[in-house]
């Protein structure tokens, strides 16, 4: 897994066991929110529902 901060020089990304507590530990929020950089350098946000099996440490990302 990758992870990349969202604000690069704010804070430090979270390391994949920090992640892993946090989804664990969050179970009202059941959505992400996924950006990219269109073709003029503009973010198009798109919120993701997902959902963390814990016994096999796999996250699964639908689009709702």
């Amino acid at each position: 897994m990758k992870i990349i901060s969202a604000h690069p020089g704010m804070s430090e990304p979270m390391t994949q066991d920090e992640m892993k507590n946090f989804i664990e530990n969050t179970k009202n929020t059941l959505l992400i929110r996924v950006s990219l950089i269109d073709e003029r350098g503009k973010p198009k946000v798109t919120p993701l529902a997902y959902y963390f099996d814990n016994a096999n440490n796999k996250m699964y990302i639908y689009y709702a």
